[in-house]
């Protein structure tokens, strides 16, 4: 997970104005459970066609939960806050957000693997957020359409948070931990969104150890070239530079899984290589 600036001027004027006018049209029928929901699903077309490409181009292509392209793709317009009812932990459901259902600030783009409900061979558990939305034990709930909802407190990681996506990181071996002590509340945060967005599939993992792996490998080449006496450094230092850019282009936004090569490199044991983690847009002087 990185952090995705949702930017509602990237939306046309137009898309802005319908989502406005689909809103209104919905809140009219607050009273009408039935009809509130065929309208939504009569105009599901607005999120599939005009919202979609948009976040598509705010997240590079990329999932917004899990950072990756072609291993979770086809893409899903996922709810953040769920359009219909909630299922909580202990199976039973709440009144969902059926009033965000045109929220361009409620939009998140998941893959299907993050999004869709499926159980886990291994322990029968339900995976994937879909209608899930969990909030602190004793938060405020937004119960209707004349709620605010930025009092809830979630559980749920939101990559639109600038604070959020830094509560996990990864292993050498591929897998999203939380990026936090047990003892803080992040911790538990950062588990159930591992869970509930099924971070840790296998194949997302087998793509992270990759990249994890080719990041290593750069650094390790990288410090062996500066290890070198000053009279054979001098031969070397196109290729130095080479490596520092290839580095730099695994951390930047608009690579895939670039938060693997990041926490690679801030468990680097070389102090220029956990530098080179915390920059962004400059390269790191030999």
């Amino acid at each position: 997970m990185i952090f995705v600036e949702f930017d509602e001027t990237a939306f046309s004027p137009e898309v802005r104005d319908e989502a406005r006018r689909l809103t209104e049209e919905l809140v009219k029928l607050a009273d009408d459970p039935v009809a509130r929901s065929k309208f939504i699903d009569t105009n599901s077309h607005f999120w599939r066609q005009h919202v979609r490409p948009v976040l598509m181009k705010m997240s590079h292509g990329k999932c917004w939960y899990s950072e990756a392209r072609d291993i979770v793709s086809v893409w899903h317009v996922d709810h953040f806050r769920p359009k219909g009812d909630v299922r909580e932990e202990d199976g039973s459901t709440r009144l969902g957000y059926w009033w965000l259902a045109f929220k361009l600030g409620n939009y998140r783009l998941a893959g299907p693997v993050m999004n869709s409900p499926r159980r886990d061979e291994a322990s029968g558990g339900l995976l994937g957020k879909w209608d899930r939305f969990p909030l602190v034990a004793g938060s405020y709930v937004a119960g209707d359409w004349d709620s605010d909802e930025t009092l809830e407190t979630p559980m749920l990681l939101d990559p639109c948070r600038k604070g959020d996506w830094t509560l996990i990181t990864f292993d050498e071996a591929g897998r999203p931990i939380p990026n936090c002590e047990e003892d803080e509340f992040g911790f538990l945060r950062a588990t159930i969104s591992i869970r509930l967005l099924h971070l840790d599939f296998e194949p997302l993992n087998e793509e992270r150890r990759r990249i994890w792996n080719k990041c290593d490998k750069k650094v390790r080449a990288a410090s062996a070239i500066m290890r070198l006496p000053h009279d054979q450094l001098v031969y070397r230092s196109a290729e130095l530079e080479r490596i520092y850019d290839e580095l730099h282009d695994m951390i930047s936004n608009e690579a895939e899984l670039s938060a693997v090569a990041r926490a690679c490199l801030e468990h680097s044991p070389f102090k220029w290589a956990r530098r080179l983690a915390t920059m962004s847009g400059a390269k790191v002087a030999a």
